[in-house]
């Protein structure tokens, strides 16, 4: 993540924990307030689009840019505490500390305050669950190593008579490395398992602390048990996985892994599931006009001949008939299927031997698998871009020509044309001279012209989006500014020094929208 070009780091903070719906223009009206907004930059995924809940915000002034990492870090905005920190290309790992047992008011810039005696705080953070209730505990980052030290040895300071306790931070890899885990969690005995016994069992490879049994029903009615077994060190942890886990002894089947928190293990699966995501991508392909009769052997053979065959599945719908009276539910085929290869290689194989094949008489419609969140954006950029398409079209954002008026004749109709009322004729007096408006361009053209076509983009969309919103509204700003941006570069030059112009462009974009959303109420609603 690298700070926008030509702006001095110095002016720039970081904003983080962002609610997913901010847009440019919320982060504008939230920090301008604070001095001249020069950039923004809310950063997205560079696959999906998505934001990240991250953004970096620069002014022209560093002192502006202090003031708002101090009153803004710990803000509540749109549902999130966001955090703000001045930017910072190289942090220090080893300067950061952990801080628990805090009462459950302390803020960010209270946490801020209680430690930037030991030296200069970068950032504070105070970690809050989905309903904004603290958890009591927080981050620190110190400019350096040495602060880092000097605030771990105030282990013994009291606040609001709770301790607080304060230890050197450590990722979260390291944290549940097997190596520094010595807590297990244990399933696959039944209620004749007791304490005794499961410590027993466990205390062959090594020291016990503690052992716990539990029992849940889960919903299906079933009584469901298993324990936690705690060591006094991580290595007789691991030499009981190796002895146990996955393994029947004395007619239970073990499964003895390291304990983590759920939330760890949620974020685990996450991370996984994404890896195999794009692992699928690359071999998971989609086909569709197949024939409703076709069964899963019948396209293990058909797709056989381009690789081996990992998993494949052909998509089913019910469908739902009546006989005598009663409701008979069927599945059936919809003539699409997903087959996923054991190499990418194969898929590739397959798109192409697809591509030129009939089946039945028809054509068999072949593409690599998307994730259903990364379709919908692509179904939905797509109908963006056919708008824009139509706008231009009509000379939206081109120039305009009035259609021609109907002749009389033989054989054609008289329109008939409503003239306006005579005006006596009065001598107009001079207009007295306009100031107009000293458009001016934030970036420098040097950098410009040396810059590719996608920061070309970004750098005039920055500079036209104020202007836009002036003479809009926030809904829908960043979709005009899209639109505009579809214009060839060196007429964009030329419009952004007349914001009179771009404001007649605003005009005619929004009498376009209105047209072409006159049967949607929920999206005239947004329009000014």
């Amino acid at each position: 993540m690298n700070p926008a070009r030509n702006v001095n780091t110095a002016c720039q903070i970081f904003i983080g924990c962002l609610h997913p719906s901010v847009v440019e223009s919320d982060l504008y009206t939230l920090t301008s307030r604070f001095g001249s907004v020069v950039n923004i930059r809310i950063l997205r995924n560079i696959n999906t689009k998505e934001p990240m809940g991250l953004a970096f915000v620069s002014f022209n002034d560093p002192m502006a840019a202090q003031k708002a990492r101090v009153e803004l870090n710990g803000f509540l905005f749109k549902g999130r505490h966001i955090n703000v920190t001045l930017y910072c290309k190289n942090r220090n790992t080893n300067a950061n500390i952990f801080v628990k047992n805090l009462p459950p008011e302390t803020t960010a810039r209270e946490l801020e305050g209680m430690f930037k005696q030991f030296g200069n705080v970068v950032s504070s953070k105070i970690s809050y669950n989905n309903t904004l209730v603290s958890n009591r505990y927080g981050y620190v980052q110190f400019e350096n190593e040495s602060q880092a030290i000097l605030a771990l040895n105030s282990k013994d300071q009291i606040l609001a008579s709770t301790k607080i306790v304060v230890s050197k931070f450590e990722p979260i890899q390291v944290r549940h490395a097997p190596q520094n885990n010595s807590n297990l969690y244990v399933r696959g005995f039944d209620d004749e398992m007791t304490e005794e016994r499961l410590r027993e069992i466990f205390s062959i490879y090594g020291t016990i602390s503690s052992q716990f049994i539990m029992k849940v029903v889960t919903p299906a009615g079933v009584d469901r048990y298993f324990g936690f077994v705690t060591y006094s060190n991580a290595d007789s942890a691991q030499k009981a996985i190796d002895a146990l886990n996955g393994k029947n002894i004395e007619g239970i089947s073990w499964y003895v892994a390291h304990l983590i928190k759920r939330s760890v293990r949620r974020k685990l699966l996450e991370e996984e599931f994404k890896r195999k995501k794009e692992i699928w991508k690359k071999k998971n392909v989609f086909i569709k006009n197949l024939p409703l009769n076709l069964t899963n052997d019948m396209l293990y053979q058909l797709c056989s001949e381009y690789g081996p065959i990992e998993s494949l599945k052909i998509h089913m719908t019910e469908n739902l008939t009546y006989q005598d009276g009663k409701k008979i539910s069927q599945l059936v085929s919809n003539g699409s299927a997903f087959v996923c290869f054991v190499s990418e290689d194969s898929a590739r194989k397959a798109i192409l031997g697809f591509r030129n094949k009939m089946i039945d008489g028809k054509h068999i419609f072949v593409t690599m698998w998307k994730p259903k969140e990364e379709f919908v954006k692509a179904l939905y950029a797509r109908k963006i871009k056919t708008i824009q398409r139509q706008m231009m079209d009509v000379g939206v954002f081109g120039p305009m020509y009035n259609a021609p008026q109907p002749r009389s004749g033989r054989g054609r109709a008289i329109v008939p044309q409503v003239m306006p009322p005579m005006m006596p004729q009065m001598i107009p007096r001079p207009a007295p001279p306009v100031e107009r408006e000293q458009p001016r361009i934030n970036f420098d053209m040097n950098a410009f012209n040396s810059s590719p076509p996608e920061v070309q983009r970004r750098m005039l969309g920055e500079q036209l989006y104020p202007v836009i919103l002036k003479n809009s509204n926030d809904k829908i700003a960043g979709k005009i500014t899209g639109m505009l941006l579809e214009i060839e570069t060196r007429v964009l030059l030329s419009l952004i020094q007349s914001p009179y112009e771009i404001a007649n462009k605003v005009r005619e974009a929004i009498e376009v929208l209105r047209k072409a959303w006159a049967h949607n109420p929920e999206f005239l609603a947004t329009l000014p």
